[in-house]
Parts: structure tokens; C-alpha cells; sequence
């Protein structure tokens, strides 16, 4: 980060240490050694008997500069420490980075409002919006907050996935084999990842991740070293082979308008830094965007087959 006054104060720092150094050298060297001759003066002048008066006043007259000068030294090292000057950029430091946080905040929020405002805007359309597939009906509303991801979430690694796993009958009308209608089965109906396949997703072990977090009903923001007894090999630190990622945010999704689970939103990185100080409050956001979504979603799906029924009683 560039501090426009640094140059200015590093100018002043090296005049000051320069200053600093000639009074050193003055109060340590130079005037001690030009007492110690002018009182050798002095004393030959009394065992000589000869008139004091000039030696004294130029003995005094360095002793009291002397003086001066020890003075300022002691006030300049209690006034103007080094600490002093680390602290102030230690303070210029945090404020920059809470400015910076601050207008994040902002820009996420107003990322949020956006996609609130395009999950209306679509849902109200007269046409019949969920026509197509639900992962395509949903990519309009979710891309923008996809779009500013790292903004948002706090995402800096280059490999990233934001994901959305629903129990496999949380959507209406979407054929299931028998093997597939479990109470621990879970459907991968959105993905949106950067340098990582769908497929990596689709392996993820749901039993070991999903169903904890979906049976404690409660967000989880973790690194992978945090839990080794799920994410990594036996015994080991050395992730399993289907981990793709090194941490991870993981937030229940309820039925709209109660508290039944309906699946999870799941936001991995590799990355070393954390994610965004208030991600777990970003990814409730979203949570109550997609339960309103899949709410809307179903809501047009019956309308539509309940349309089609009417029109034709045979189909």
C-alpha cells in the first residue's frame, strides 16, 4: 500500500538521525574532551597562582553547552522513540485496512441487494420462467455474486467452487431412481467453479461432509486441517484424493418460510488466508436467496403442470 507522506517522513527520519549523530559525537567526545583540557588549564592556574577568570569562563562556557545538550538527548529519546514511529504505522496500517474492508462490505452487500432484485425481476416475469432446467433458471440471479466472488467471499485462490446440494426431492417433478431416494442422498444442482471439474464436485464424500453439516443445522467454516479425520488420509496430513480444496464454508439451506433443511451451499477454496471476516453472514444471505428461489421455483413448476392438467385432463 502506497503512503503518500512516507517519503516525507523517511526524509525527515534521515535528517534527524544525522543531527542525531553530531550531537552524539559532540556530547560524548568533543566536550568531555575539551573539559578535561580546560580543567588541566585550571589546575595548573591555581598551583601556578595565576588568574583564574579566563579558564573558568571558558570551562564554563563548554560545561553549560555540555549541559544543554545531555538535556536534549534524554528529552529526544523519551519524546521520539523508534516505537513511536512503528506504532503510527501500525495505526495508519489498520485504518486503511478497515477503510478497505468497509467499502468491501458495501460492495457485497450491494451485490447481495442486486441479486435479490434479479430473483424478483425473474420470478414475476409472465412468461413461463421455469421452463428450462433449475440450475440454468437459477445462473442469472447467482452469476453476479459469482462474478464479484472474491470481493464477496473473501476468495483469493485460483481454485474455487461454489456449489449448491439439495436433498434429492427438495425439487418437484425430478425423476429419481430408488438408489437415489435416500434420506442421506443429496442432488449437485449448481456449480460454479473456477480450474476445478464438476465431476471433482459430484465425488465429493456427501456421507463424510454434507450430511454432518446438514444433520447439525448449523453453518461451518473450516480449513480441512481442522477436521484430518474427514478430509485427510488415514493417519496422515496428506488430504484424501477427492479433496479438491483446502478450506471450505459450508451453510445450511431451509424451506422457505420454516425450518426443515433442504440441502447445503457449500464455498471452497485453495487458498492459505481465511475468507471474508463476515462470509458466514454473506453465505446466510444467500441461503434465504436460494430457499426463496426453490420456493418460487416449485411454486411455477406446479402451476405449469396444474396448467397442463387443466388443458388437457388426458396427460
Amino acid at each position: 500500500m502506497s503512503n503518500p507522506w512516507i517519503k516525507t517522513l523517511k526524509t525527515v527520519l534521515s535528517l534527524d538521525k544525522y543531527n542525531h549523530i553530531w550531537l552524539q559525537i559532540a556530547t560524548m567526545f568533543i566536550f568531555p574532551v575539551t573539559e578535561a583540557v580546560l580543567a588541566s588549564v585550571v589546575a595548573s592556574t591555581i598551583y601556578s597562582n595565576s588568574s583564574l577568570t579566563m579558564p573558568l569562563i571558558c570551562l564554563l562556557a563548554v560545561f553549560i553547552p555540555h549541559l544543554v545538550l545531555g538535556v536534549i538527548l534524554i528529552n529526544r529519546s523519551n519524546s521520539l522513540p523508534p516505537s513511536i514511529v512503528a506504532e503510527a504505522l501500525e495505526d495508519h496500517e489498520r485504518l486503511c485496512t478497515a477503510e478497505n474492508e468497509l467499502l468491501r462490505r458495501n460492495e457485497s452487500y450491494k451485490m447481495v441487494r442486486a441479486a435479490f432484485d434479479a430473483l424478483n425481476t425473474e420470478t414475476c416475469k409472465l412468461d413461463e420462467w421455469c421452463e428450462d432446467e433449475f440450475e440454468i433458471c437459477l445462473h442469472p440471479i447467482i452469476q453476479p455474486l459469482m462474478n464479484n466472488i472474491n470481493t464477496i467471499l473473501g476468495v483469493s485462490g485460483s481454485q474455487y467452487t461454489f456449489e449448491l446440494h439439495l436433498k434429492c426431492d427438495a425439487i418437484y417433478f425430478i425423476k429419481h431412481s430408488k438408489d437415489t431416494l435416500k434420506e442421506e442422498s443429496f442432488d449437485l444442482v449448481y456449480f460454479f467453479g473456477s480450474n476445478i471439474d464438476k465431476s471433482k464436485a459430484e465425488s465429493l464424500p456427501k456421507k463424510l461432509l454434507l450430511i454432518p453439516i446438514f444433520s447439525q443445522n448449523v453453518p461451518k467454516k473450516q480449513s480441512i486441517y481442522d477436521d484430518p479425520s474427514v478430509f485427510c488420509l488415514t493417519g496422515t496430513t496428506e488430504p484424501r484424493p477427492e479433496i479438491y480444496f483446502t478450506r471450505y464454508v459450508a451453510h445450511p439451506i431451509y424451506e422457505a418460510c420454516s425450518t426443515n433443511p433442504l440441502g447445503v451451499i457449500l464455498l471452497t477454496s485453495r487458498q492459505i488466508s481465511d475468507f471474508a471476516p463476515d462470509v458466514i453472514d454473506t453465505m446466510g444471505f444467500i441461503s434465504s436467496l436460494l430457499s426463496r428461489f426453490i420456493f418460487a421455483y416449485n411454486e411455477c413448476l406446479t402451476s405449469r403442470m396444474n396448467y397442463r392438467t387443466d388443458r388437457d385432463p388426458m396427460s
